[in-house]
């Protein structure tokens, strides 16, 4: 389904008295032997019924953005304590490093001056 990018609950349903619906409204009117307001009152109800699904859909698109989000933090605080962990461990062998390294020797083995 496409990204809804208008929040559904925000949207305040449309004036079908207006001449901009009227061809819809005449239609209706003819089809169901109808009036114009019993016409213009039956736009009115598919528009809610139509925005009520969408808002449905909005509220399961912001759910869904929050688990992804929360998904995407706790990944990232993953990824942060490997890091950190890999920078405690070089740091505890960066001092094993600097060391001196002591020649091997074999225990009751004369040394050998040069």
């Amino acid at each position: 389904m496409p990204r809804i990018t208008v929040n559904p609950n925000l949207v305040e349903a449309p004036d079908f008295t207006l001449e901009v619906y009227a061809i819809a409204r005449d239609a209706i009117t003819t089809q169901l032997n109808i009036t114009a307001v019993e016409a213009a009152e039956c736009l009115k109800e598919a528009w809610t019924a139509d925005n009520d699904t969408k808002k449905l859909a909005w509220d399961e698109q912001e759910l869904a953005d929050c688990e992804e989000a929360a998904q995407r933090a706790q990944e990232e605080d993953q990824q942060r304590n490997k890091e950190l962990q890999c920078n405690e461990q070089n740091e505890t062998r960066e001092p094993e490093k600097k060391k001196p390294k002591l020649n091997s020797f074999v225990a009751n083995r004369p040394l050998q001056l040069p």
